[in-house]
């Protein structure tokens, strides 16, 4: 009658529980290796940077960290891995420079001053060609025939702004003269004409004076003392291409006018030796102080351009003058070479310039009722002017001549040549 007879497990308070006998028994940690370990479950468990958020990370701290140039001596250089960064030749793009701004409208109206000044050059050469005369041989009474061609070139360079300019001159003149007697002085008096042409350029602009001259001339002496003038007309034709530029065209206006031009020059030498005369009336050497003045007008009437449309101006009457004072001294001798008469002369002076020394114009552009001043380029108001001359005496009525001429400033070179012969009958 007893339920548990025979049930080995009767009277055991354990029977049937398994963890009976085990002391971890109710002990979720039972088993569990970490149990007790605070930082169990915790992959960072024992890792010193466990919640840096840059741990693993080699450049953590480096301000340079994902920067490509890095250690890279040519970061920042525009021309690194260019091969032709140090050559100033080379095509690189980025090293050109800007394209300059077009160039404005060039209207090179300094051409007619620069022309008018040229035409009065061109009548004091004919002047010059006068006063050199010399009574070579010659008795009193007697007369002779001379001709002579005589040529130039002016350089005048750019001054206050200006454009400079440059011309050519050439041309030749011819005369008669007789030697006189009065109150037992000798007087040289002749009477010339003659033509030259002057060229001018100024830029991209040109300019043509044709002159038709007429002089007198006369010289003298009073014991050491020689005195001699010349006086010169011109009347002149101009013709003008004035230049106007643009960036992408050039268009020339073309004018004619016509002026006259008047010279007059004087000049004076004392002889300090004052040698006796040879036997056959020559003075061997002669030495003294020269003065020298000189003075030329031009002008050229109102004239209007055609050619350049609406760009075509009208110029007004003009006239100018320059004033020219040397001072200075001059060397002659006259003797014989190999049986041949030879007469030679150096001059050399200090020259002050007045009067127009830049040469004012005016000009009207009709479509726009615009008045403009042109001018030309001021020539310098001090200067040297050297000159040199030679006779060769080919017979007993005919001689030869040559002379050159320089004179020199800061902008101003002009050189000048005569060649000629005179026949006494």
């Amino acid at each position: 009658g007893d339920p548990d007879a025979g049930d080995p497990d009767a009277g055991d308070p354990d029977a049937g529980d398994p963890d009976a006998g085990d002391p971890d028994a109710g002990d979720p940690d039972a088993g569990d290796p970490d149990a007790g370990d605070p930082d169990a479950g915790d992959p960072d468990a024992g890792d010193p940077d466990a919640g840096d958020p840059d741990a693993g990370d080699p450049d953590a701290g480096d301000p340079d960290a994902g920067d490509p140039d890095t250690g890279d001596p040519d970061a920042d250089d525009p021309d690194a891995d260019d091969p032709d960064a140090d050559d100033p030749d080379a095509d690189d793009p980025d090293d050109e420079t800007p394209e300059p701004e077009p160039e404005p409208l060039v209207s090179e109206k300094q051409i007619a001053p620069s022309g008018l000044a040229a035409a009065m050059k061109a009548n004091e050469m004919f002047a010059d060609s006068l006063i050199q005369r010399r009574a070579s041989g010659l008795e009193p009474g007697e007369w002779s025939f001379w001709s002579t061609g005589f040529g130039g070139t002016q350089d005048v360079g750019r001054a206050k702004g200006v454009p400079g300019w440059n011309g050519d001159t050439s041309g030749y003149a011819f005369g008669v003269e007789r030697l006189l007697h009065k109150t037992g002085k000798p007087v040289l008096i002749g009477a010339a004409g003659g033509r030259s042409e002057a060229a001018i350029k100024a830029g991209a602009s040109r300019a043509k004076v044709h002159s038709t001259h007429i002089g007198a001339y006369a010289n003298t002496s009073i014991d050491a003392l020689f005195i001699s003038g010349s006086l010169a007309y011109a009347w002149q034709d101009y013709k003008f291409d004035r230049g106007i530029i643009a960036p992408t065209s050039a268009t020339i206006a073309r004018s004619k006018t016509d002026g006259t031009s008047w010279a007059i020059k004087t000049e004076a030498f004392y002889d300090l030796l004052w040698m006796d005369e040879t036997e056959d009336g020559r003075r061997p050497l002669a030495f003294g102080p020269v003065l020298a003045l000189g003075s030329t007008t031009g002008n050229y009437q109102s004239f209007k351009e055609n050619g350049a449309g609406i760009l075509n101006l009208t110029y007004m009457d003009e006239h100018a003058y320059q004033t020219v004072i040397g001072l200075g001294g001059a060397g002659k001798i006259d003797t014989y070479f190999d049986q041949m008469h030879v007469e030679a002369s150096l001059n050399l002076l200090w020259e002050s310039v007045s009067g127009n020394r830049a040469i004012d114009t005016r000009a009207r552009l009709d479509v726009a009722n615009a008045l403009f001043k042109p001018t030309s380029a001021a020539i310098d108001a001090n200067r040297l002017a050297v000159g040199t001359d030679v006779k060769f005496h080919l017979g007993e009525d005919v001689y030869a001549q040559i002379r050159y001429d320089t004179t020199h400033s800061e902008n101003l070179i002009e050189h000048e040549g005569w060649a000629g012969v005179t026949i006494r009958f």
